[in-house]
């Protein structure tokens, strides 16, 4: 906390106060780096045959790269992937619960990047170059689904629209979508080694999101377009469980194909 604290209030904000103040989004934001955290030690803890301080020491390692990974990955979401929003001023002053939903979801993705990479004891080298590409996917990724969300438009523009108006439906959404980025890159780096079996992963993934996403649009509501419920426009007010629900088959999807891992 002392850590992500200091680096908030060097931009004019405090968890402290957001959190006493009673601000949702503080404490989605928060709870996503503490998960993140969690979630990048399943690969840490686990005893090897080295010894203890040896374990010891490559946790106090992994704890400091965590900690910077995690501070980086919130700057990229905020000058990469929403390049329109400043998203410390939404989350702190405005209350954006949308914007920290989407910080939330990077957290947990680069916490699953993290996880991945030291799952087989990775050094140091190794973390940081999967960071990059596990960074470099999330924010392509984001890009497509704005792009599939948007395709008539500018890219991505109704995507910041949507999350700089607080538009939860989306978040949740696009939240379902960056986890399930960082479950399929989890698969993928931990099978690196065996590309046959990263590319079916892949291709796994893509088959079962297209599946479940034709399912429900054409057999549970066919009457309604899923993607179009979660967007905001002057003619089309958001469904909120419509953009839960899409985030959880994007879920779904991605953690079908860990059962083959």
């Amino acid at each position: 906390r002392a850590v992500f604290g200091t680096h908030v209030r060097l931009h004019g904000y405090s968890y402290a106060k957001a959190m006493e103040e009673g601000n949702n989004a503080a404490f989605i934001r928060f709870a996503g780096i503490f998960t993140g955290a969690t979630i990048a030690f399943w690969g840490v803890v686990t005893p090897t045959e080295l010894g203890f301080w040896h374990d010891f020491i490559r946790i106090i390692q992994c704890l400091l790269q965590v900690m910077v990974y995690m501070i980086i990955a919130g700057y990229v979401n905020d000058k990469v992937t929403l390049y329109r929003i400043d998203n410390l001023k939404a989350i702190f002053k405005d209350g954006n619960s949308s914007v920290a939903m989407i910080e939330f979801a990077t957290f947990v993705a680069t916490g699953l990047v993290f996880g991945a990479s030291q799952s087989g004891g990775g050094s140091f080298d190794e973390n940081a170059v999967w960071f990059l590409v596990g960074q470099i996917m999330l924010a392509v990724s984001v890009f497509v689904y704005g792009y599939c969300h948007d395709h008539n438009g500018p890219m991505v523009k109704q995507m910041h629209e949507n999350i700089g108006n607080n538009n939860m439906s989306y978040a949740f959404s696009l939240s379902g979508f960056i986890i399930s980025v960082g479950v399929v890159s989890h698969v993928v780096i931990k099978n690196v080694e065996q590309p046959l079996f990263a590319f079916f992963a892949l291709l796994v993934w893509f088959l079962v999101t297209f599946t479940f996403q034709f399912m429900v649009n054409r057999l549970i509501i066919p009457k309604k377009d899923l993607w179009k419920m979660t967007v905001q426009t002057s003619t089309n007010q958001p469904v909120t469980g419509a953009g839960l629900l899409q985030g959880i088959m994007f879920l779904a999807s991605a953690v079908i194909i860990t059962v083959f891992n």
